[in-house]
């Protein structure tokens, strides 16, 4: 898995909400 994938293409409110589905799958597992 990589953290920083598409970081760099993407809009900073598109990085922070792709952060928060990454923190909320996290939290499931």
């Amino acid at each position: 898995m990589n953290p920083d994938c598409g970081l760099k293409t993407r809009g900073n409110s598109e990085t922070v909400t792709s952060l928060e589905n990454l923190v909320d799958a996290t939290q499931e597992v």
